[in-house]
């Protein structure tokens, strides 16, 4: 469910899903790739409008991929996986980063481990939240 603010235990959070396949050269469509892992424009706009609706705050976000900053972070340190790019998705995440207010950000396309400001990444890593 893209777009969507959740309340668990007291905790609010939003969620969205998909990401760009950087090799997806060597998937199989319906199998381990999917036309649709990128979201529509309709759902970009109901993901704003949710978060709108709960005043742009939220406690944490879970994502796939992350936000341009996060791009651009991994890059200037050599850790940006070869083939991700920036594209609609991240620049819709860049946004929404810089409309809402978050305590963390959690996402794993990046397979690695590691916490960026409060953007966590995360792989093996198993975080415990409040």
């Amino acid at each position: 469910m893209r777009g969507q603010v959740y309340t668990i235990n007291g905790k609010t959070f939003f969620t969205f899903g998909g990401a760009q396949s950087h090799d997806k050269w060597h998937r199989t469509e319906g199998k381990s790739w999917w036309a649709r892992e990128m979201p529509s424009d309709e759902e970009y706009e109901e993901g704003l409008a949710n978060l709108a609706k709960v005043g742009n705050k939220v406690d944490y976000i879970i994502t796939h991929c992350g936000p341009d900053y996060v791009l651009n972070e991994l890059r200037d340190s050599g850790k940006l996986p070869i083939g991700v790019v920036h594209d609609k998705l991240s620049n819709f995440h860049q946004i929404v980063s810089e409309t809402a207010d978050f305590k963390t950000w959690f996402m794993g396309h990046y397979h690695q481990d590691m916490d960026i400001d409060n953007y966590s990444l995360l792989y093996d890593w198993i975080e415990e939240i409040d």
